[in-house]
């Protein structure tokens, strides 16, 4: 008996750091993708840089968003699906939070980066 409580206790905290691990990735995903957009309106102008409050609203979408995309995955959702994901999300992010100048400056700050 005391084997079997081991056993289901041993698999449990597996479990649970695994989790929290996959937690931390998405975690380190979203912080990345806001520095990604930060360091783009940057190189188009560096006075339009995020906000803090904007940084915050972009982290926890993409938060939403990878949690989203994750619950899609495992139900089996198809190219399309995740694509509607994204379009929601990214939707967002450029309509209602980002500035009409911030975005300018993102698009002259990726074409800068490609050339």
């Amino acid at each position: 008996m005391k084997k079997v409580l081991f056993t289901c206790i041993v698999f449990l905290g597996l479990g649970l750091t695994t989790s929290l691990s996959q937690t931390d990735k998405m975690k380190e995903k979203a912080t990345a993708m806001v520095e990604q957009l930060n360091n783009d309106i940057i190189a188009g102008n560096e006075h339009l840089a995020l906000k803090e409050e904007q940084k915050a609203r972009i982290y926890n979408l993409h938060l939403e968003r990878l949690k989203e995309l994750r619950k899609a995955n495992k139900a089996g959702v198809d190219k399309a699906g995740k694509k509607t994901i994204n379009k929601k999300y990214y939707k967002e992010i450029y309509s209602q939070i980002l500035t009409k100048h911030q975005k300018n400056a993102r698009k002259i700050g990726k074409s800068r980066q490609q050339n």
